[in-house]
């Protein structure tokens, strides 16, 4: 019989992304969010991307071959 008894929780620790390499080269279909998704996890972070890469990025459009610098 189940009632009555105590219920344990078991804390779990939040997944550890490793962290991403210091620099990126754009493949064919990559756009900032599935870079910034693949690299952190969080397609939000294209922003950082684009900031970091500003002066190499027309448009917020990446071409296939760009080497792009990927802020931690």
């Amino acid at each position: 019989e189940l009632k009555n008894r105590p219920v344990r929780f078991i804390e779990q620790q939040p997944k550890k992304r490793p962290e991403p390499p210091p620099e990126y080269k754009v493949q064919s279909g990559d756009t900032l969010r599935s870079i910034a998704e693949n690299l952190y996890g969080d397609a939000q972070r294209w922003i950082d991307l684009y900031n970091a890469n500003k002066d190499k990025i027309n448009r917020s459009m990446v071409e296939p071959g760009q080497v792009l610098i990927v802020p931690k």
